[in-house]
């Protein structure tokens, strides 16, 4: 790794004991070896220094490393956004679908669902301005002797 290039850059260069590692982690990753350990195992049998998980516990605290090294693990990144707006759409269209099936448990799911969200329109419409105190601006927390 190029300590001065990171150092004008301010981004991560790898080195390319890192880059061999991390093609070989994804290779193990697709078939099924999800642990770094695992990674570190497969490791003795291809590169000529295998990496050891000292050396992987080191690069881990790189400064930008595993930002890096997740642009190869999508799956790392957890759920986004998009995922919950995905999964939300097929949520619903199961719950239509079923309710056009006449299933009686869909029907309840949509009574909750809209009771909550006119229970959420209610509160939002100014009761809690009046909670908070919205007027005064700190209606929303008790003074201390000493603020008074």
């Amino acid at each position: 790794m190029d300590a001065l290039t990171m150092a004008v850059t301010g981004q991560f260069i790898p080195d390319q004991r890192m880059l061999e590692f991390r093609l070989l982690s994804r290779l193990q990753y697709d078939n099924g070896e999800k642990l770094v350990s695992q990674w570190c195992q497969a490791s003795r049998g291809v590169m000529s220094v295998p990496v050891n998980i000292s050396e992987w516990k080191g690069w881990e605290k790189i400064d930008g490393f595993v930002d890096w090294w997740s642009d190869e693990f999508p799956e790392l990144g957890g759920v986004t956004l998009t995922d919950l707006r995905c999964a939300e759409h097929e949520f619903w269209s199961g719950v239509v679908q079923a309710m056009a099936n006449r299933e009686s448990w869909a029907f309840g799911i949509f009574a909750k669902a809209a009771a909550a969200q006119q229970a959420a329109e209610q509160f939002n419409s100014g009761e809690l301005d009046d909670w908070l105190g919205a007027t005064e601006g700190g209606g929303w927390f008790s003074q201390t002797a000493e603020a008074k």
